[in-house]
């Protein structure tokens, strides 16, 4: 795998992934895959910032920008259910709403961007309280985004964080989250 992984480019490795899922029944999207392709080729990465706008969409899928070598002061736990969730059903209906021209979910996607280039400003400024309350405010909004068609399994997952007081999102794969520890150990045993 590493010797076939070393000749094609990071772009080009996420999208052979994502076909070879696809191929397989996989429901799976190139945000997923960009992320690990870019783990994989550099273990110092702390954060990937994606651009998927029209114009990136168009010039391969996506461009990306790394954050290497980053000190954090704060930690962070991937919070997983033993009751995995696949989101395979999700992105279809809203595909569908997104190519009849749904205004209101095109808006919501666009204040999701906002929220993103937000919290990678914070992330670059070392706001770590603003970087967690962006945190939570992109699961909310993907909750009112995706509405019902998330597994109640995520939602419990948010709503653990959130009693804990940990700022938190989703992974992007069901059934896990990413929480904020505020308080470290603490945090972690709440």
């Amino acid at each position: 795998i590493h010797e076939v992984g070393s000749k094609f480019r990071i772009l080009e490795k996420a999208r052979r992934v994502l076909e070879v899922e696809n191929l397989l029944g996989v429901t799976a999207g190139l945000q997923d895959r960009v992320l690990q392709s870019v783990c994989v080729a550099d273990k110092g990465v702390l954060a990937v910032q994606m651009d998927f706008s029209q114009s990136a969409r168009s010039d391969g899928g996506c461009n990306y920008a790394t954050i290497v070598n980053r000190q954090t002061s704060f930690s962070s736990a991937l919070v997983l259910s033993d009751q995995p969730s696949h989101r395979g059903q999700i992105p279809e209906p809203i595909i569908e709403r997104l190519i009849d021209g749904d205004s209101r979910l095109i808006e919501q996607f666009s204040e999701l961007g906002e929220i993103g280039k937000q919290a990678e400003r914070a992330f670059k400024d070392e706001k770590w309280t603003e970087l967690g309350g962006l945190m939570s405010a992109t699961a909310k909004k993907r909750i009112e985004i995706y509405g019902d068609t998330l597994a109640p399994v995520n939602l419990t997952l948010i709503e653990a964080c959130e009693a804990a007081g940990c700022p938190c999102n989703f992974t992007g794969s069901g059934g896990a989250v990413v929480a904020m520890l505020p308080e470290g150990d603490t945090s972690f045993e709440l």
